[in-house]
């Protein structure tokens, strides 16, 4: 189910892409991280490892191996295990797929991103 392009370009961002989710997995933090967030999920989450993404490169591996923009579809009533993620337990947004650590994340997010008054 992982798996990197030809060049090894992803192993080197410390990324593989899962091919049933069709999104890039952090190895490290064994999480899906969306490819707009890539960069950004690098410099914050892992700023001692100095990685730096190309941003041009990343937007022709996500146009050329159909990387999805939106969280993964899963279903929460059938846990399903995916290679390359630890199941992981958190706080879920009520108007969208996101999961986080701690409950204020989620309530932020729910009211600066989809404006629920919470």
């Amino acid at each position: 189910q992982l798996y990197d392009i030809p060049a090894g370009t992803l192993a080197t961002w410390g990324l593989q892409i899962n091919r049933r989710l069709k999104a890039f997995i952090c190895m490290t933090c064994q999480a899906v991280v969306q490819h707009t967030h890539v960069a950004n999920h690098m410099t914050r989450q892992h700023k001692d490892a100095r990685v730096a993404v190309d941003k041009a490169l990343l937007a022709n591996i996500v146009r050329q191996e159909g990387i999805v923009d939106s969280w993964p579809d899963i279903s929460i009533d059938k846990p399903v295990e995916f290679e390359g993620l630890e199941r992981k337990w958190g706080v879920g947004c009520p108007a969208c797929p996101a999961m986080f650590q701690h409950a204020r994340t989620a309530a932020s997010h729910a009211v600066q991103i989809h404006q629920l008054s919470l």
